[in-house]
């Protein structure tokens, strides 16, 4: 599975050393002093929160403006070396999801969780009409199906949940059948896709960069997997239907 990023905008070292020591161990810390370097990042990797080290005031407010425009979904919070209520204020105005004294690092886990749930994009398999207490399920399908909720953006395949849980892929497949289940990489695929339908609303992100933050390989197997759950490309699902009152069928 691929481990989520957290990108700390500073010139710090100490403050950089600080903040690995502290973020969650599924989390990898990727640094860079330049605001202007942060589209790029989104693009090309699993960004999941944008960490500002912050003395005074955001420097390149202009760059960091844009990319609050281009990617609203990117929670950002912000580390403040002088805690003050104008500082704070300030950081609301410039559109920071969460403030912390770098006296309070050792708090950063809690916060990246609480901001990162304020900008969720994430789909639950409640959504696709799946309830995975059913208490009529085996161990292994309830086990199967809440890693498949949870980690539904990094799976790769089915195959990384059956190791999870030290069975085989086909009995994997043959437990979720038994229950008359739909098959495992049907759910994760459904899961990626809804997860894309969503991001869909965010008009800073293009179908390539939603096939990526929807956990998919390439923009390619996206397209395939919308062509047959609604039978056209997602460019044009996005075009007919985001911003409508449409109801898919299940």
């Amino acid at each position: 599975m691929v481990q989520d990023i957290v990108v700390a905008i500073n010139k710090n070292v100490d403050f950089g050393r600080r903040l690995k020591l502290h973020v969650p161990e599924n989390f990898t810390v990727l640094e860079k002093q330049n605001i202007r370097m942060l589209p790029t990042e989104v693009r090309m990797k699993p960004v999941s929160c944008v960490i500002l080290y912050i003395e005074h005031v955001i420097s390149d407010e202009l760059h960091f403006e844009r990319f609050k425009e281009s990617f609203p979904h990117i929670p950002c919070i912000a580390v403040l070396v002088h805690p003050n209520i104008e500082i704070a204020r300030y950081c609301g105005v410039k559109g920071i999801d969460g403030v912390l004294p770098v006296d309070e690092i050792d708090l950063i886990g809690d916060e990246i969780d609480r901001v990162r749930g304020l900008k969720n994009n994430k789909v639950f398999l409640a959504n696709i009409s799946i309830n995975k207490m059913n208490e009529d399920y085996s161990e292994i399908v309830k086990e199967a199906l809440s890693i498949i909720e949870h980690d539904y953006v990094k799976l790769l395949n089915t195959n990384e949940v059956a190791d999870l849980l030290e069975i085989a892929e086909a009995t994997l497949s043959r437990e979720f059948v038994k229950f008359g289940l739909p098959g495992p990489k049907k759910i994760l695929t459904r899961m990626k896709i809804e997860h894309a339908v969503k991001l869909m609303q965010n008009k800073g992100l293009n179908i390539r960069e939603i096939a990526s933050l929807s956990g998919f390989t390439e923009e390619k197997r996206m397209a395939e997997c919308f062509h047959r759950m609604f039978n056209m490309p997602p460019g044009e699902y996005r075009a007919k239907y985001i911003g409508n009152k449409f109801v898919r069928n299940k």
